[in-house]
């Protein structure tokens, strides 16, 4: 009965969201919240520390400021955003991480041979590839490619059954476009199939994409004088017409659409979100860092991702800073934000491990399309105050995320007749009974927070 119940909750949620097109497809009755092959929930980011700087000390510091996943290397010249190493440095890298209790992805330089051969040459790469690590116990998958358009379907739905055929243990890692990404990048008449094309196609372990959300205003922007090739053009021209003030519009709807496609085909996803400054994208606050944090995590994600842990080499084009680290090596201001904002992330990411998420609505005004007004759903009948994100878990959870990341907030959650409430401590997890006064409880967020509560 819980079974048919939850199942029915989650088509009722699809149907109104306009994202479930027929019932030939019905979804899983919850998504996945667990990365495969992470016993916790998961955190990473995208480019480490570069080949000169793959040592010891450099992973102690990923270690300590809570990541458990670790990423390829940053690049070592200019302009080489997405490169392939050679498998001397990988195994450094994996057995650096298996010192530390990290998992890591290899991005092997065959890989590239292996997306342009044909035949029997593509099974050879993948298998030469396979056979060098997939007997580390750190090797967490193996990096495909970044960003492909739906014309490169068919190669990498290739790739990734092999790699599973060679080695079901690993993952083979693919990451997508975001949603502002124009049709002629992906290929597709709309986002929506883009995703789910490339679930039914190419057959993921899961679903990664990136969103960047926090911009300069258009005035403040300068346009480059020169780019390394038309593609960075056009890619650089995308990102700034989609800008719109503070703030890119569209950031829930990306949620919306990968949830509804991971849910359907019961698989986990990963948001990979802003950190570094670069283009027109600011220069971030904590409470921002904790906004994109928390926003993913009300929606379900199973896995963080930070761009960028290491900034890459500064260009005339997108002028790289404020990562953790920057390219000289220098820790930032954001290493300790990124630590806390991780620590609280994990906590709370742990304790939705194996809890489904039943439905996620919004509370005051938004700009996106495809959100949810908040209606009475368990022990909830109401919520009042500022804008935030309501995710409903299994087992009663129900994650509050803050919507405004300049000022705190007050919450008050209208409760049915005997709820009773626990609040989620961020540094321990443990719970923390709450005052039930008249069927009301209240909370403050945190400007950008996000708080979990059990409901009973």
């Amino acid at each position: 009965m819980i079974d048919t119940l939850r199942c029915m909750r989650t088509l009722s949620i699809l149907l109104r969201s306009g994202l479930l097109l027929n019932l030939a497809s019905l979804p899983a009755c919850a998504n996945a919240t667990a990365m495969p092959g992470l016993a916790e929930f998961g955190i990473t980011y995208w480019w480490g520390p570069p080949p000169s700087e793959t040592n010891p000390a450099r992973y102690d510091e990923i270690k300590s400021a809570g990541f458990n996943l670790v990423s390829l290397p940053s690049p070592d010249v200019r302009d080489e955003f997405h490169p392939y190493f050679d498998k001397a440095l990988n195994t450094r890298i994996l057995d650096l991480c298996a010192a530390r209790g990290m998992k890591a992805l290899v991005a092997d330089q065959r890989m590239a041979e292996a997306l342009g051969a044909d035949g029997h040459a593509v099974d050879e790469i993948l298998d030469g590839i396979v056979a060098d690590y997939k007997d580390h116990p750190a090797l967490y998958g193996y990096y495909v490619v970044d960003e492909p358009t739906t014309e490169r379907y068919p190669r990498l739905a290739r790739i990734v059954a092999r790699l599973r055929e060679k080695d079901p243990a690993h993952v083979a890692y693919v990451n997508l476009f975001p949603i502002y990404a124009p049709a002629e990048f992906l290929k597709a008449k709309d986002y929506q199939e883009y995703v789910e094309r490339f679930v039914t196609e190419v057959k993921p372990a899961f679903i990664s994409y990136d969103n960047y959300h926090f911009v300069l205003p258009n005035v403040l922007v300068k346009r480059p004088e020169s780019f390394a090739s038309d593609q960075e053009q056009a890619v650089w021209e995308t990102a700034h017409a989609a800008a719109q003030g503070d703030d890119r519009p569209g950031f829930f709807d990306n949620l919306e659409i990968v949830r509804a496609v991971a849910m359907k085909h019961d698989l986990p996803f990963m948001v990979i979100v802003l950190l570094t400054t670069h283009g027109l994208y600011r220069d971030l606050t904590e409470p921002e860092l904790r906004w994109e944090a928390f926003q993913t995590l009300a929606y379900g994600s199973s896995c963080l991702s930070w761009f960028t842990y290491w900034a890459p080499p500064d260009d005339d084009a997108w002028h790289f800073r404020n990562a953790v680290f920057n390219w000289d090596g220098q820790m930032t201001d954001h290493y300790g934000e990124v630590t806390r904002v991780n620590a609280d992330v994990r906590v709370l990411g742990n304790k939705l491990m194996g809890k489904g998420s039943e439905a996620v609505y919004c509370v005051g005004s938004e700009r996106n399309q495809l959100v949810r007004r908040f209606v009475p759903h368990g022990p909830v009948r109401a919520i009042e105050g500022p804008r935030l994100t309501a995710g409903f878990f299994e087992g009663g959870y129900l994650l509050l995320a803050h919507k405004n990341y300049r000022e705190a907030g007050e919450v008050t959650l209208y409760l049915t007749d005997g709820a009773k409430a626990w609040l989620i401590d961020k540094p321990t997890g443990t719970e923390r009974p709450l005052t039930v006064h008249d069927g009301k409880v209240t909370l403050t967020l945190a400007p950008g927070d996000g708080d979990l509560l059990r409901l009973e």
